[in-house]
């Protein structure tokens, strides 16, 4: 059950990543052309490439950084990573994708080139601040339901010893993590010892 609950967490944080990619896209393509924030701040007049190409590059864009999410491992158990990690490898997989993407305008055809790296870089900053604060709220919302007793993971030990007693310790400093400890199996321990 506990399985079948991670995996339908994992392809919820799956369709939400892309959710928020396309909606980051569409800001700041709007925010770009339509609001004309970069011309307005630079005086510069950007080149106009089509609307039907950019939502094609979309079709590369939001799968690419799915890909770059799953392989920088950001749709494992959360139970303990620590927040900056995770938002370590937001940024990370947010500057491969952009990387690659950059590479291939340069090194494509003409019509390419004319793709506003303004838009891009607008786009990756929007869907790396919006994927934070998603996986945030995420994060709070699990807290919540742990400290009210749901989404526990019951904890059986098998053997007594310092480090048991160690990785007690820790399990109790971190309520958060949602594990419970229920009991120790140990052949040299009395029955009903604490």
């Amino acid at each position: 059950m506990i399985k079948e609950n991670q995996k339908r967490l994992n392809n919820l944080a799956v369709l939400l990543d892309a959710l928020v990619a396309v909606v980051s896209y569409l800001a700041a393509y709007l925010l770009v052309f339509r609001f004309q924030i970069f011309s307005a701040l630079t005086g510069w007049a950007l080149p106009v490439y089509s609307f039907r190409g950019y939502m094609s590059a979309l079709l590369f864009l939001a799968p690419a950084l799915l890909c770059t999410y799953w392989v920088m491992r950001l749709y494992m158990p959360k139970r303990v990573t620590q927040s900056a990690k995770e938002i370590s490898g937001i940024v990370q997989a947010n500057l491969i994708v952009l990387l690659v993407f950059s590479l291939i305008l340069f090194l494509g055809k003409e019509r390419l080139q004319h793709f506003s790296r303004p838009m891009l870089a607008l786009f990756f900053v929007l869907n790396t601040v919006g994927d934070m604060l998603f996986r945030y709220s995420v994060r709070r919302v699990l807290r919540l339901f742990r400290r009210k007793g749901y989404n526990q993971k019951h904890v059986l030990l098998v053997g007594c010893s310092r480090a048991a007693f160690s990785y007690i310790d820790r399990i109790m400093e971190n309520p958060v993590w949602g594990y419970k400890v229920r009991g120790i199996l140990d052949d040299n321990t009395d029955w009903g010892y604490e």
